[in-house]
């Protein structure tokens, strides 16, 4: 993805200018809110870190590796992680993946990626892995019928030739880059889908955290 950061974003046909690209093909990306974590978690979070500074100084001590206290450590608000992992559809059809020696890093509850892979690397420890399934409310949300919209096809920059199924790269008054995809086109209009091209689906993840600092 890079799980790429796109918020569900509601421009107003008058806001909108097209980029001088357009691509057949977008990568998707995860994207998050921050969530205020309830007064009890947080307790009981703050017990289970100062637990695991009192391991890793008693290891210090006993003068064991730093490896090995360093599986201890557990994923928690404000911490910048790394994450390897592979996004797949439920019939199993892979619409993004990390690189090799190139893991997602983000601040988690920073609202960086979406809010259930936030919510699924929150409390793992180093180097675990897992497999989730992300539905669609804690993804990139349920599509949108006001989130199609009309544009006269002359609003087009003159080297785009438009195709239905084509993706263009647009930007809103704020300068944020969203996708849009042409789901229909006459010479005299086009019509473009301001969804996020993930909306509506559930997602799945085989996510493994890498680093935590």
């Amino acid at each position: 993805m890079k799980i790429n950061s796109l918020n569900h974003l509601s421009p107003s046909n008058n806001i909108l200018i097209i980029i001088f690209t357009a691509v057949l093909i977008i990568s998707a990306g995860c994207k998050s809110r921050e969530k205020s974590q309830p007064a009890g978690e947080a307790a009981t979070e703050k017990q289970k870190q100062e637990i695991i500074a009192g391991q890793e100084e008693s290891a210090k001590q006993a003068g064991l590796p730093k490896a090995a206290t360093e599986q201890k450590k557990i994923v928690k608000n404000g911490d910048t992680v790394r994450v390897q992992y592979i996004g797949t559809f439920k019939d199993g059809t892979v619409f993004d993946r990390s690189k090799d020696g190139q893991p997602l890093s983000f601040v988690v509850g920073s609202g960086q990626v979406i809010p259930g892979f936030e919510k699924a690397v929150a409390g793992m420890r180093l180097n675990e892995g897992k497999k989730i399934t992300i539905p669609a409310a804690e993804a990139y949300g349920q599509k949108q019928k006001e989130m199609i919209r009309e544009y006269p096809r002359a609003s087009l920059p003159a080297n785009i030739n438009p195709e239905k199924g084509m993706v263009l790269n647009m930007k809103d008054k704020e300068g944020r880059i969203m996708p849009a995809t042409i789901v229909d086109v006459n010479k005299e209009k086009v019509v473009l889908d301001l969804n996020h091209p993930l909306s509506g689906k559930d997602l799945c993840f085989d996510i493994k955290v890498v680093g935590i600092q």
